[in-house]
C-alpha cells in the first residue's frame, strides 16, 4: 500500500452512496436476510438481558451479519455461484466477525469500566485515561468502514485488517469523517423507521464499506503505477 494515500481522485462519499444504494435494490434478499438474522437475536437479548450483556450480544449480533452481508455481497460480485468455494469464505467471514465482535466487546467493557471508576474516583489523570480510551474505541469503531471488506476483498486475516483499517483511517481523514457522517446520517433515517434499522443497517453498512474500501485500494493502486 503507498504510503501517500492522497484522497484527490477518489470517487466522492455521495458517488459511493449512490452506487450503494443500487447495490441494495440488486441484492435486496442478501440484504434483508442479514438483517433478520441480527434482528433475532438482537431482539430478545435487548429485551431480555441487563443491559451491558445485552450490548455485547448486539455487538456481536451485528458485526456477525456486516460479516455475513460483506461476503456474500463481494462472493455475488465477484461472479462466484453458490458452492464449496462460497461457504467456506461464509466460515472465515463467521470467523473474523467473531474476533472483531471481542476487540468491540472488550472496548466497551474497557471504556465503560474506566468511565465508572472515574465517576466514583474522581481526578484529572483518570479523566485523562478515560477520554484516550474514548478516542481509541472511536477510531477502532470507526475504522470497521474499511476492516471487514478488508477481510472480504483481500482475503486478510481479521487482525491485520484491523490495522490496515485504522491505517486508511488516518491516511484519507476528511474521506473517513465523511464516510461516518453518511452512515450516521443514514442510521437516523432508518432509526425512524423503527424497523429499518435492524433490517437493513447490517447489509446497507456491508455494501457501503465494500464500495468505499474499493475506492481508496483502486486509488492506492492508480498510485503506485
Amino acid at each position: 500500500m503507498s504510503g501517500r494515500g492522497p484522497e484527490e481522485g477518489l470517487l466522492t462519499v455521495s458517488g459511493v452512496l449512490s452506487r450503494t444504494g443500487r447495490q441494495l435494490l440488486e441484492e435486496s434478499p442478501v440484504v434483508l436476510v442479514s438483517g433478520a438474522a441480527a434482528t433475532s437475536v438482537s431482539v430478545p437479548a435487548a429485551l431480555l438481558l441487563p443491559r451491558l450483556p445485552a450490548v455485547l450480544v448486539c455487538i456481536l449480533a451485528f458485526t456477525e451479519a456486516v460479516a455475513a452481508a460483506g461476503c456474500l455481497l463481494h462472493e455475488r460480485d465477484a461472479g462466484r455461484r453458490a458452492g464449496e468455494k462460497r461457504f467456506a469464505a461464509l466460515r472465515r467471514a463467521a470467523l473474523d466477525g467473531l474476533f472483531l465482535s471481542a476487540v468491540y466487546a472488550a472496548l466497551v467493557l474497557i471504556v465503560y469500566s474506566v468511565w465508572a471508576f472515574q465517576r466514583a474516583q474522581g481526578g484529572l489523570a483518570l479523566l485523562i485515561l478515560a477520554l484516550f480510551q474514548s478516542y481509541v474505541a472511536f477510531v477502532v469503531a470507526a475504522s470497521q468502514l474499511y476492516v471487514l471488506p478488508l477481510c472480504a476483498v483481500r482475503g486478510m486475516a481479521a487482525p491485520r485488517a484491523l490495522v490496515v483499517g485504522m491505517k486508511i483511517l488516518f491516511e484519507n481523514p476528511g474521506y473517513s469523517a465523511v464516510a461516518l457522517l453518511q452512515v450516521a446520517a443514514g442510521s437516523v433515517v432508518l432509526a425512524v423507521t423503527l424497523i429499518g434499522l435492524p433490517l437493513v443497517w447490517p447489509g446497507a453498512f456491508a455494501a457501503f464499506g465494500l464500495n468505499l474500501t474499493a475506492n481508496i485500494l483502486g486509488r492506492y493502486e492508480a498510485c503506485r503505477t
